[in-house]
């Protein structure tokens, strides 16, 4: 991108001379030996891990400004420098042999293949070839090429060798250092110098292989500084930015080179804004106004200037007065360094495509390094900056890099000292403002639509900035009421800007364009700035207009402040320009802003419904088995996700606005210190079910919302976790450590299967149906009763349980209690199996056992009777001794309506007088009765079993085993 253009105009509207104004004052006095010496760079020893700013901000590092402006000292003392990020430069070359690339970082490529088309590399007013021989001027489709990255003074400026040096160049102790000066620099090469003219006539295969390569090799982000837009395009207003992406329509042009690598290695393409002092950056630099899904892939930057006391805080810069402002790209627009820039530069010879005054290169004291101005020294900054934020967040992909260099740059108002209406929104003059290094370590300034963090199993990550998202809270504003302005405008344009209407509006516009020129010579502010409002609302006086400011250069110095300099000179240059306009320019004029219209229609058509693809709300989704922390006040509104590893917070506003709703799918939420107590935010609870960490035992955590889905919830850390809402989840309830705290009799899903891990607690305030129960921690009954085994499932228990409640064995599978249980409150086999081994499994020798249709199965030899109070209730039950050595006594009498099942190898023994109703089932084992038992239950024993008979059977026998008698049966 050239340094300062000054275009002149002469009378008659002729804008045919453009010259070059040096804008670079000072040369390099770094004191390097002249390029070609045999001079040696030594990598200094200082260690990386010097983490004290102060200890980088040397010589070296002040050479360039731009390095404290962006506050890169403090990632550089954070352990980020571009380390292992590779990043791309498409311009004039690359000097190799410069000390500051002696390292190998710096990579030139070579391009072969063929242009596509037939083309040219200057181009004059009118859009034709300029003559730049010896040089290469112009290319035929077909001819083959083959284009080495390294610089070549036959056809190449300094131009690429200093933008790479901004980038990358070498932390050596000598001279200056890059941004990045770690990163890989891959660097393909124009095949010209920075005047080259970078609009249709372009080749598109050219600069496909150009760019693609770099990014095929690995860049991830890519610069793009060099060459001058079309010298007639106008970017000053929209309908110049459409005139202008309308030449590039029909045919496979440049754009689509950028387009097509983007849409297919999905790099980040910076771009130089522009030096032109317009409204609007150039066509390549808004190209996602036109094609929203290119947004992603974009940075454009404009030039800033220390102020006029050598300041170089982001607050104190200046944007500089060449610099394009952000206009229409201001959603993809940050501003960085770009006023007298130090950096390297190859040697300059005799015969060399360029001068060596033009670069400010003394030919009697070659140093290697040039001091020099524009977006095209800005924008090497900013990619330097990608590079190191990429090694920063090496989790982040090539977007997520980009937007946390965009939505963590300094803000800087429109207008000085006019608070902005929304201060951390882009305006059109700064874009997103001036980058800062040091707030993107911080991670996100705000969030640009759905955030997804992946952060890998094994590594963790704190973003500590508050991170909002006022950008699309402001986009959706001014989207919205485009969109509805659209049809009346389409409409009004459609009227009013057919040739015939806009020519027999000539005499307004002539009459609008007068009042202009006298509001100017009279030097009154009021009446300046009115007759300027009515001249930008009338289509063809405002194009004239326009032309004027930059074919004079007034563009840089407006809007006008010095309105006495108006009055001095503006006017009466305006007034003798209008002068020599013919009613053929007019008339010239009118047809082309008809022209515009028309090409503006469907673009305009087809962008305003491409809003409906921009998000309106920022959303974190934590994925990855890595933890994210967070710790700013978050006030993103589309909710945060949990879809694996850890998210953790000590405070629920970090989590987004009050309203922002929490989807667990697979993720934990991590809770940390004692202030975050509960939350009402909504909860979705997915397929992947999630977890709740509460880190500090101290603290007890309260959810009240109803978790309902088929995931599974997971209870981690130290702390309590209490569940008072009406829960179904279907999934399991891990409980891996500190407590969960049911409350209200539904907190825990019915056919949630319960593990409660050794150390952790499960604890009841009220009633609970869970659908299994397995583990080794302990159960907490307090006064309340678990019911549990609904899902039907064998679980073992190990822990113990505790309390004066009680337990309720539910469905058909078996439960096993292995611990020694302390419960008072009894037990209820209401279904399947309860399966103990010990009478201290029971709970308390005084808790009673109910049998309601389960079975109670004893193992081993070593519990062989129990003196608990047995209720016996309608279904019954069964007992399953299990070990044929096991001998079990019941000497307690059981009465009721239910049957009894004897099961298992083992032998029941009965001795007490039985009431109980229901037939007895012999179905396994042993069934024995003492001389004082009896039984006026029906008496069925099944093939294989034994009845030893001593008492009385007062309800008959039906009798398929053996049957040892020496009772009574009746019946």
């Amino acid at each position: 991108m050239r340094r300062h253009a000054y275009v002149d105009c002469i009378s008659g509207g002729g804008f045919n001379r453009r010259r070059l104004i040096a804008t670079a004052l000072c040369r390099s006095t770094l004191g390097l030996a002249a390029l070609g010496a045999s001079v040696s760079h030594h990598a200094l020893a200082q260690s990386l891990a010097s983490t004290d700013p102060a200890t980088w901000r040397t010589p070296e590092y002040q050479a360039d400004w731009g390095l404290e402006a962006m506050h890169a000292a403090d990632a550089y003392a954070a352990g980020y420098t571009g380390l292992g990020v590779t990043v791309g430069v498409v311009d004039s070359g690359v000097y190799r042999a410069h000390p500051e690339f002696a390292d190998g970082r710096i990579k030139p490529l070579t391009l072969t293949g063929t242009f596509g088309a037939d083309g040219f590399y200057f181009m004059d007013w009118s859009g034709n070839p300029i003559n730049r021989s010896p040089r290469p001027t112009s290319f035929s489709g077909g001819q083959p090429y083959s284009v080495p990255g390294a610089y070549n003074a036959a056809y190449n400026d300094p131009h690429g060798t200093h933008v790479t040096g901004t980038i990358g160049a070498s932390r050596d102790g000598v001279g200056m250092h890059g941004v990045a000066f770690n990163a890989n620099v891959y660097v393909t090469n124009t095949q010209s110098t920075d005047e080259m003219t970078y609009g249709a006539n372009a080749d598109y295969a050219y600069f496909k292989n150009a760019y693609g390569s770099l990014a095929a090799a690995g860049a991830r982000a890519i610069n793009t500084s060099w060459g001058n837009s079309p010298p007639a395009d106008s970017y000053n207003n929209i309908e110049g930015l459409v005139s202008s992406y309308a030449n590039f329509i029909g045919k496979k042009t440049y754009l689509d080179a950028l387009a097509e690598v983007a849409k297919k290695y999905d790099p980040i393409l910076v771009f130089a804004a522009g030096n032109n002092s317009t409204a609007h950056p150039d066509t390549r630099s808004v190209l996602p106004y036109f094609q929203s899904d290119l947004e992603r892939n974009w940075v454009t930057v404009g030039a800033t200037r220390r102020d006029d006391q050598g300041r170089s805080d982001p607050s104190r810069l200046v944007l500089d007065i060449y610099s394009v402002k952000a206009g229409a790209a201001k959603y993809w627009y940050v501003a960085a360094p770009g006023g007298a820039i130090t950096s390297t530069v190859p040697p300059s010879a005799p015969g060399d495509a360029w001068t060596a005054d033009h670069w400010h290169v003394d030919l009697n004291k070659q140093s290697g390094y040039s001091t020099v101005n524009g977006t095209s020294m800005a924008a090497p900054h900013a990619t330097g900056a990608l590079a190191v934020i990429m090694q920063r967040y090496p989790y982040m992909t090539n977007q997520q890099a980009r937007d946390v260099l965009l939505t963590t740059a300094y803000h800087r108002n429109a207008v000085d000292g006019v608070p902005d209406a929304n201060p951390n929104a882009p305006n059109a003059i700064w874009g997103w403002g001036v980058i800062d290094l040091n707030k993107a370590m911080k991670g996100p300034g705000q969030f640009l639509g759905p955030v997804v963090a992946n952060l890998p199993t094994g590594t963790s990550d704190t973003w500590s900035n508050d991170i909002s998202e006022d950008a699309l809270v402001q986009r959706k504003q001014e989207n919205d009421a485009e969109a509805a302005a659209w049809p009346a405008r389409k409409a009004d344009g459609d009227r009013q800007r057919t040739v015939p209407a806009l020519q027999a509006a000539i005499p307004t516009a002539r009459n609008t364009l007068d009042a202009v020129v006298k509001a100017l010579g009279r030097g009154n502010q009021a009446a300046i700035l009115t007759a300027l409002k009515v001249a930008g609302a009338d289509p063809v006086a405002s194009v004239i207009l326009d032309t004027f400011i930059d074919g004079t250069g007034y563009r840089r110095y407006w809007p006008l402040t010095n309105y006495g300099y108006a009055r001095g000179y503006v006017g009466w240059r305006l007034g003798s320009y209008l002068a020599g306009l013919t009613s053929a320019d007019y008339a010239r004029t009118a047809v082309a802003v008809a022209a515009e219209w028309q090409a503006e229609i469907p673009l305009e058509t087809t962008r305003i419904a491409s809003f409906a693809s921009i998000p309106t709300r920022g959303s974190l989704i934590k994925t990855g088995g890595g933890t994210l922390t967070l710790t700013g006040t978050n006030s993103y509104s589309g909710g945060t996700t949990f879809a694996g590893g850890t998210l953790s917070v000590s405070r629920d506003a970090s989590l987004g606005a009050a309203s922002a709703p929490l989807s667990f799918d697979g993720g934990v939420l991590q809770v940390t210190g004692t202030g975050f107590t509960a939350t009402d935010r909504p909860i979705t609870w997915a397929n992947g079910g999630g977890g709740l960490d509460i880190a500090d035992p101290a603290n007890t955590f309260t959810l009240t919302q109803s978790l309902t889905g088929t995931g599974g919830l997971a209870k981690l850390g130290a702390g309590t976790l209490a569940l008072s809402g009406t829960n179904t989840y279907a999934g399991a309830t891990t409980i891996a450590a500190g407590t969960l705290l049911a409350r209200g009799g539904q907190a825990i899903g019915d056919r949630s299967a319960v593990l409660v891990g050794a150390g952790a607690t499960l604890a009841l305030a009220d009633g609970e149906t869970v659908g299994s129960l397995a583990g080794q921690g302990r159960v907490a009954l307090g006064s309340a009763r678990l019911t549990a085994g609904g899902d039907n499932s064998s679980t073992t228990f190990a822990g113990t349980l505790d309390g004066t409640g009680g337990l309720t064995k539910a469905g058909a599978g078996t439960l096993t209690l292995a611990g020694t249980n302390t419960y008072t409150g009894g037990t209820t086999l209401a279904g399947g199996t309860l399966s103990v081994s010990r009478e201290a499994s029971l709970g308390a020798a005084s808790a009673p056992l109910s049998f309601d249709g389960g079975v109670l199965q004893v193992t081993g030899t070593g519990f062989t009777a129990t003196d608990r109070p047995i209720a016996w209730a309608a279904g019954g039950g069964g007992f399953d001794i299990a070990d044929p050595a096991n001998t079990f006594t019941l000497t307690q009498s059981l009465s009721g309506p239910g049957g009894l099942t004897k099961l298992g190898a083992g032998t029941l023994t009965l001795t007490g007088a039985h009431g109980f109703t229901g037939p007895t089932i012999v179905a396994a084992g042993g069934l024995g009765l003492t001389a004082s038992a009896s039984l006026v239950s029906p008496v069925i024993t099944l093939a294989g079993t034994t009845l030893t008979h001593a008492g009385t059977l007062a309800g008959g026998l039906t009798n398929a085993g053996i049957t040892l008698t020496s009772g009574t049966s009746e019946g």
